[in-house]
Formats: structure tokens, sequence, C-alpha cells
């Protein structure tokens, strides 16, 4: 079933995160295999994305004229050209982006911690931002073709992507997408375990020590595998929760959980 899967899909990332995330105890220390995994899903991310795109908007459409002239010509799809939620709500989602791209922990963490150079952060200035336009630079044409095809209600929004290809009968396609989808969610589970299991040990359980060495303290006296063993078990719980609310909840639209989180993390 379902709920199996996700349950041995949590349980192999718990031990891939324990296995390559909590080596040692220095919270400074550089996890390389981990940098090159996010590295390398980020590029699998991009490609499968352009791909797509390439495909849906000129493999379906005839390209970015053919469907726009589409979308005008239909009564119920053109509205959404120039809908627009204002001024306000655009200042507000970009300031939020903003905040969310230093705040996050697995953003602090990969740009913070698994620094090794200040040449790094200077390639990263205009990386990024060159990374940032080009994963978003089919976004409204998908959109606005998944509204061509599908009635409202009828696919979720945040599949279009996926559910176009195999609305075309064209199974490469779905498959490239669902690579693509895959390596970015199993990087960005890792790396926000790994930040998040840290910062329970640091801030969570280190200022305990004082007050309860005995429950702290190995039969040796040293700390540092128990420390360890902490960030292992959170990075369990905190897959465990995941596994859990994955199981309690309903349906959301991920965009909107995203939009939560994104809120709470800046208000923290």
């Amino acid at each position: 079933t379902l709920g199996a899967l996700a349950f041995v899909v949590a349980f192999v990332l718990a031990g891939f995160t324990v296995t390559f995330g909590t080596r040692h105890i220095d919270s400074r220390e550089h996890h390389t295999g981990l940098t090159i995994v996010v590295a390398f899903e980020s590029a699998i991310k991009l490609a499968a994305f352009l791909v797509a795109g390439i495909f849906i908007v000129w493999g379906m459409f005839g390209g970015i004229g053919p469907l726009i002239e589409m979308v005008q010509s239909r009564s119920d799809v053109a509205p959404l050209i120039e809908r627009s939620n204002g001024f306000a709500t655009v200042f507000a989602m970009t300031l939020l982006s903003f905040l969310i791209i230093l705040l996050l922990p697995r953003q602090f963490h990969m740009t913070m911690v698994e620094n090794r150079d200040e040449l790094d952060t200077k390639r990263a200035a205009w990386m990024f931002p060159a990374y940032l336009v080009l994963i978003n630079l089919f976004v409204i044409p998908i959109a606005l073709g998944s509204n061509l095809i599908f009635p409202p209600g009828m696919i979720d929004r945040d599949m279009a992507i996926l559910e176009l290809p195999l609305k075309a009968g064209d199974g490469m396609i779905a498959l490239i997408v669902f690579l693509g989808g895959l390596s970015a969610a199993t990087a960005m589970v890792i790396v926000e375990c790994v930040a998040l299991g840290t910062m329970i040990s640091n801030d969570l359980v280190m200022p305990l020590l004082p007050t309860g060495r005995k429950l702290f303290r190995d039969r040796s006296g040293d700390l540092g595998s128990q420390i360890l063993w902490i960030r292992r078990l959170g990075i369990i719980i905190i897959l465990l929760l995941g596994f859990v609310y994955f199981r309690s909840t309903s349906d959301a639209a991920l965009a909107s959980i995203g939009l939560v989180s994104f809120a709470a993390i800046s208000q923290d």
C-alpha cells in the first residue's frame, strides 16, 4: 500500500541521513558526499524541469505563441492571464522568499556550514539567481497548459508537470519528471534532517548538560558519542513525524504547506 511504501522510504532516508550526516560530533564538519548529492540532484531537477517544459510548450502546444492564442480563445482560461493578487500580496510573497533563502535550516546549512571557501560564496552569488531564473522559466506556461487541458478540480495542480506528459502519452518524459521530483525531494529531506538534528542537539539537549550530567554522561565520561546518538535519534524522530503527518492529513496542496512553513520561519 501507499502507507507501507511511504514508511519504507522514510526508513531508507533515515538510514542514509544517519550514515552520511552524523559521522562526527563537530557540527562544522564538511559533508563532502552530502554536498555532492545536493549538487547532483539540483542538476537533475533543473534538467528534468527544462526537458518537461520544452516538451509541454513545443511538443504539446507548438510553442509559446500558439499556447497564448489557445488561452486567449478560451473564455474560462483567458482571465487567468490578467488575474493578479495585487501589489501587497506580491510584495509579501517576495519578502517571504527572500527571508527563507537565508533562514530555512537546509538553506543555512548549505550556505554556512558546508561553505569551504569564500570563492564559493562569490560563485553562488550569480549561479543561484541564474538557477532560480532557469527553474522558473516554464512555470507559467505549464500552469496555463494544465488549465487548458484539465478542468478545475480534475487534478492536483502541483502534479500538472507530471500529468501533462501522461495525458500526451509520453511515458519517457513522465519518467524524467518523476525522477527529477524524487531526487529533489530526497535531497531536501536529507539536508533538512541533518540541519534539524544538529539544532536539536545544540539548542535543546546541550543546555541540559550542566543540570543533567548523570543522564548524559556515558560510562567512559565522553559525551561526544551520546551527542551523536542524540542527533541520530532526532533525525529518526523527525522522519517518523513526517510519516505520521503524511498519514494523518488530507491531500493538502504542496504550495499551501510551503507558504505556511515560510511564514512560520520568517516570524521565528
